[in-house]
């Protein structure tokens, strides 16, 4: 097993790997699993929030997702999946109703 208190890059690429898959990281949870102190996973997150990697908040830490701001991009991703999740939606839609979508 790594000693992930002596080593910080591999306890960084274990907390990205976190962020990657469930979108968030709890420091509890992060200082538990890597037998370091709280103190030490807010340090990492610190450094990870400066490269863009994800977004401090109280208690750990969000993805950063990194096409965020850009409409362009995002309108032209995934583009057959939305049409297909619009064509599911087009029947929850009642007529003469009006629906909100955000991008939260």
């Amino acid at each position: 097993m790594l000693d992930y208190a002596a080593f910080p890059e591999q306890r960084q690429a274990l907390i990205r790997q976190i962020l990657q898959q469930n979108g968030r990281a709890i420091c509890s949870d992060l200082a538990a699993q890597l037998q370091v102190s709280e103190h030490t996973i807010r340090r990492d997150l610190h450094e990870l929030s400066k490269e863009g990697i994800c977004k401090k908040v109280y208690g750990g830490a969000v993805l950063q997702l990194q096409d965020g701001e850009n409409f362009t991009h995002r309108k032209a991703h995934n583009h057959a999946e939305k049409g297909l999740l619009a064509q599911r939606c087009v029947e929850l839609v009642k007529n003469g109703t009006c629906i909100f979508i955000d991008t939260g």
